[in-house]
């Protein structure tokens, strides 16, 4: 009757140690870098590419991932909006074969503008914006 209730007291102490490994909260990874390229009015020119200022990717328990970039373009680039303009433009990212799409994304006067990619737990993309 000893050795039973020493396996349940062990069983039991190892599950209360062990069970921050299941848990049912999301995963929230900061500071990835994400890289933006984006071609040049002319075509003859490579891509520019400039890396995020800040991001954020949240996995949840079910799988769905989101991933949120803030870009700040270089100053004078095309694609800030001049004034009385509104910039809006569409971003596609690949990842793994699967492409997430934001088919708004605002750029702003000061140049800053943020990407929101969602995925849900079994592959498919959400767009914001449609």
């Amino acid at each position: 009757m000893k050795l039973l209730k020493l396996i349940f007291a062990a069983v039991f102490i190892l599950t209360v140690f062990y069970s921050n490994d299941a848990s049912a909260q999301s995963v929230i990874v900061r500071d990835n870098v994400f890289t933006f390229y984006f071609p040049h009015p002319n075509r003859d020119s490579l891509p520019t590419a400039i890396e995020s200022v800040s991001s954020k990717s949240v996995v949840t328990p079910a799988g769905n991932v989101v991933n949120t970039a803030t870009f700040q373009l270089p100053e004078g680039n095309f694609l800030i909006p001049g004034k009385g303009e509104k910039s809006i433009i569409a971003v596609n990212l690949d990842v793994d074969g699967v492409t997430l799409r934001d088919a708004r994304v605002e750029i702003k006067k000061s140049g800053t503008f943020k990407v929101i990619l969602r995925m849900n737990g079994s592959g498919t993309a959400s767009p914001l914006g449609w």
